[in-house]
């Protein structure tokens, strides 16, 4: 006589779907949560100007000055 699945999981069955809604519904949450994040962003301005600062370290604001050899440092 074979053991069978469900008796060895104990009351369980495999149609137990417990699982399967407890992940949509952290998924679901986490969604919600990037949306949030995503939206932040947007509204205060972190999304406004993405080439600029890259290309802000190539760019030499001020001519170089030379520094005189006279003075003590």
């Amino acid at each position: 006589m074979p053991i069978r699945l469900p008796a060895l999981l104990g009351q369980q069955t495999l149609t137990d779907m417990h699982v399967i809604f407890f992940m949509i519904g952290i998924s679901l949450l986490m969604a919600m949560g990037f949306l949030g994040a995503f939206l932040w962003s947007m509204r205060s301005g972190q999304q406004d100007d993405l080439y600029t600062p890259a290309m802000r370290m190539l760019v030499d604001d001020n001519e170089p000055t030379t520094a005189s050899t006279d003075t003590p440092v």
